[in-house]
């Protein structure tokens, strides 16, 4: 089987969001295949919901030969294994920790459980500029349009900023 580029967004919110990130990655790097890249760190305001809490939000790069379904199970498993529990039908919330498939190669994905490219880029600042800060060519296969032009023209009117360890 041929690999393929899956880009994850991987965020949360409670407890220590740094150290659970460098956890999901090293997690993800023994499972998905060859790691290849990663975004710096973001800070963001809640998208869709109000907490005091601020984001922390990555982009990763891997090549896999895991299939998109298989790829996006594996990652549901880190996500239990470091502690999200899920609530069918609460919305958005805080969390320990999110990982989602932006991107599964240049492919169109859409099944009950998986929809890709993730259907809400163009509108989420907070996934936008880290695609491009290390992604910025990468061209959506839905609306053709490059990840920077995309942010480009992104709405979203949150603060998201590169996240400063010091403050």
């Amino acid at each position: 089987m041929n690999k393929v580029e899956v880009v994850i967004l991987a965020g949360g919110n409670m407890g220590d969001t740094r150290i659970i990130l460098e956890k999901a990655l090293e997690l993800a790097r023994k499972g998905i295949g060859d790691f290849q890249l990663t975004s710096s760190l973001f800070k963001s305001d809640p998208w869709g919901f109000d907490s005091p809490q601020h984001f922390l939000n990555q982009v990763w790069v891997f090549q896999t030969q895991l299939s998109a379904a298989s790829c996006l199970q594996l990652l549901l498993d880190i996500e239990r294994t470091l502690g999200r529990v899920r609530e069918d039908g609460a919305g958005y919330s805080s969390r320990v920790i999110d990982l989602d498939i932006l991107y599964y190669g240049d492919q169109v994905i859409v099944s009950d459980s998986l929809l890709i490219p993730h259907p809400r880029i163009a509108e989420r600042k907070f996934a936008l500029m880290p695609l491009a800060e290390i992604l910025p060519e990468m061209v959506h296969p839905i609306l053709k349009k490059t990840n920077y032009s995309l942010l480009l023209n992104c709405t979203d009117s949150g603060n998201v900023q590169p996240y400063d360890e010091a403050g």
